[in-house]
């Protein structure tokens, strides 16, 4: 068996919305018989998804390393392209809790964005607060965000951005709800 970067990619349980996979690389050391030092190609993966171009999907060796590119924005349309192949999971899990109707884990389609996560948790009950979104980057940073629930916002905005497995999104509760709890 050879492994190719698709299947390092799959095994790195697939790509965010912010990996661009027209900017995939890889980088080899070459044998002192070869001259040794490092090569570097870069691939226009991307290609493979949506052109079925193989030759960009490259046979690797022990200590290859692959690095996708990361994007400023979220590339939806590659996103969901991934998901038709079996790249990415088909599937996220995102955690809803707070003023929704059924708090918990939430199952979607990758690409999906956090408005379809509240409705798929049955709603918001009323007197809600603010949303709080919090996501945790590979890089060990945290992407935290506090923001009013607009139900219409557009996809892939601030307040309604695209999920990652592993988001959390919690509705407040507000000034009015947080009363009325205490004195029940």
């Amino acid at each position: 068996l050879f492994l190719t970067v698709f299947d390092a990619i799959r095994t790195a349980q697939g790509i965010t919305p912010f990996s661009d996979l027209a900017a995939v690389e890889v980088t080899r050391k070459q044998t002192l018989s070869a001259g040794g030092g490092r090569i570097r190609t870069k691939l226009d993966f991307l290609s493979l998804i949506t052109e079925g171009n193989e030759s960009q999907n490259i046979r690797l060796f022990d200590g290859d390393v692959v690095s996708v590119g990361k994007s400023p924005v979220v590339l939806r349309e590659q996103l969901l392209k991934a998901g038709q192949t079996n790249l990415s999971p088909q599937f996220i899990q995102v955690y809803v809790s707070g003023r929704v109707v059924t708090p918990g884990g939430v199952t979607l389609p990758q690409g999906s964005a956090l408005n379809q996560a509240v409705n798929l948790a049955g709603g918001t009950k009323l007197l809600k607060g603010k949303v709080e979104f919090i996501r945790f980057t590979r890089e060990g940073e945290v992407d935290r965000r506090v923001f009013s629930y607009n139900p219409n916002a557009a996809s892939a905005s601030y307040s309604n951005p695209i999920l990652m497995a592993g988001d959390i999104v919690r509705v407040r509760d507000s000034a009015l709800s947080a009363g009325v709890g205490q004195l029940a």
